[in-house]
């Protein structure tokens, strides 16, 4: 696993010697994870968890990880074409960024919490796993909607599903310009996050 979150950053362009990446789709979170890549069964666990004293092992979906892939190949467009960019977007606007401020509300709870990359390791040695899966939808050379969608199943080691945390951010531009796109790009990841946080809180004691 490389990253564990999204990433944010202009997109007005001036012309393009670089060509931008084309945007994956969003697949099963648990493909290649699960046997058949099936979904989990309903745990008889309901929410609020109990998260003091306790670990919980984070995991990032195959599916995210095409989409941070796809940011940093975006990211490295940006930076060796002739495209509008700034310097403050190429700090915030890294999968690490948000990476860090899972971790952190995730640590706000839990006794314990450790990012693992295999899936069947996490099933050992936790208390609960944290499957993080995030689309991302930016414009490319023409549109104008950015959109941030944020699911995270927390299960047990048995994998059984306690509940799902979501959050999901949409905006469209409302001026020409990058100062605009940036803002537009901000709002629509704000406003994911704040759902997410608002889901955590309610389901994570």
């Amino acid at each position: 696993m490389k990253y564990l979150t999204l990433a944010a950053m202009a997109f007005t362009l001036m012309t393009a010697c670089t060509p931008l990446p084309p945007q994956p789709p969003r697949f099963n979170a648990y493909q290649g994870l699960t046997p058949g890549d099936a979904q989990p069964v309903q745990s008889s666990m309901r929410p609020p968890i109990v998260g003091s004293g306790k670990s919980v092992a984070l995991v990032i979906s195959n599916s995210s990880e095409k989409q941070f892939d796809y940011v940093e190949r975006l990211i490295h467009a940006y930076t060796t074409g002739l495209y509008l960019w700034q310097q403050d977007v190429h700090q915030r606007g890294r999968p690490a960024y948000f990476s860090s401020q899972i971790l952190k509300k995730f640590g706000e709870r839990f006794g314990r919490v450790q990012v693992v990359d295999d899936f069947r390791a996490a099933t050992r040695g936790f208390d609960y796993i944290g499957l993080i899966d995030i689309a991302i939808e930016k414009p490319l050379t023409t549109g104008t909607t950015f959109a941030y969608d944020i699911d995270v199943d927390i299960l047990t080691p048995r994998l059984e599903r306690i509940v799902r945390l979501s959050g999901r951010g949409r905006d469209n531009n409302r001026c020409p310009g990058v100062e605009c796109a940036y803002a537009t790009d901000m709002r629509a990841l704000q406003q994911a996050m704040d759902q997410f946080y608002a889901a955590f809180d309610a389901n994570v004691r």
